[in-house]
């Protein structure tokens, strides 16, 4: 007998629905992982053989997208599975483990960048025990403000404030840095050209923020006022 053109799809939307579940469950069950052994994940993916480290090209770069697509993926998944789209809403804080991945596996590229011995061990560099110099730490400093001018662009784009928050605390985090790491390796010049490129990134952070974020209300709030008035 000829097979019913229902029964097809009934057959097809049940297997995607299973393989969305296997997702789910797989994310869940790395997140789980994470939370139990931090330290022990971070410490070990981190690091990578002399013989297999190509710079972007390694299996830390595959393994850190992978895990990061899928905290990405998790609240439209939920949102197809349950069709709850308040749930979608409370399943976006899982997306925050996605951007410290991101933000981990290229600080080491960036590393890798400037000395490839740094991007095999990048622990030592992010936290400055070792691979002081000069390149090393100018190409992470680079790659910390870059990556907090992404999240301001993304938390204003979206409007979402922890995006903003964490640009901003990493704005200061690349000042600090500079202030105590940076200018210690540095002649003069570049000492001064350096707190020159620095306050240019400020002051284009806050013009955007006040621009796009804090304009807008205060447009609003004005309106407001016109027509209470």
């Amino acid at each position: 007998g000829r097979v019913s053109p229902v029964a097809v799809g009934v057959g097809m939307t049940a297997g995607f629905g299973g393989i969305l579940a296997a997702g789910v469950e797989c994310a869940g069950a790395f997140a789980g992982y994470l939370g139990a052994n931090p330290l022990r994940f971070l410490l070990l993916s981190m690091r990578i053989q002399p013989e297999e480290y190509r710079l972007l090209f390694n299996g830390r770069v595959l393994f850190f997208a992978i895990y990061a697509c899928a905290f990405l993926a998790v609240p439209a998944m939920v949102r197809l599975l349950t069709g709850s789209e308040e749930l979608k809403k409370q399943a976006r804080w899982i997306r925050m483990p996605a951007f410290f991945l991101l933000f981990l596996v290229g600080a080491a590229e960036a590393a890798g960048l400037g000395d490839p011995a740094a991007g095999r061990d990048p622990w030592s560099a992010i936290l400055a025990i070792h691979f002081r110099d000069s390149s090393v730490q100018t190409a992470l400093t680079l790659y910390y403000v870059l990556f907090a001018m992404g999240l301001l662009t993304v938390g204003i784009a979206r409007k979402t404030q922890v995006l903003r928050q964490c640009a901003l605390v990493l704005f200061g985090a690349s000042a600090i840095k500079v202030l105590l790491v940076d200018l210690s390796n540095l002649e003069l010049i570049y000492r001064v050209l350096s707190f020159i490129g620095m306050g240019v990134v400020f002051i284009a952070a806050s013009w955007a923020y006040h621009r796009y974020l804090l304009g807008p209300e205060k447009a609003s709030g004005q309106s407001a006022d016109r027509e209470g008035a």
